[in-house]
């Protein structure tokens, strides 16, 4: 990053190479693009797995309900013969 980009939006060297500071607002921006787009990964792998861990515990109670809907039907029939 040049002196020249930070000066010309206000912003501010820190210690940490991976940031710098906005000088009108005093945000601190990480300029680190593989540390963003790891954690954009990682965010989307752990969306996922919440989808998927939702979509079983969906799937688990309709095999419920349809257990409980055999077991009535097959006591109906026992019922009927």
């Amino acid at each position: 990053m040049s002196e020249h980009w930070l000066c010309q939006y206000k912003m501010i060297k820190t210690e940490n190479q991976d940031y710098i500071r906005d000088n009108t607002n005093h945000a601190l921006i990480n300029t680190n693009v593989s540390a963003y787009k790891q954690y954009i990964n990682q965010r989307e792998s752990h969306n996922k797995v919440r989808s998927l861990e939702s979509e079983v515990d969906s799937l688990k109670e309709d095999i419920s309900d349809i257990k409980q809907m055999l077991s009535i039907l097959i006591k109906q029939n026992n019922k009927e013969n």
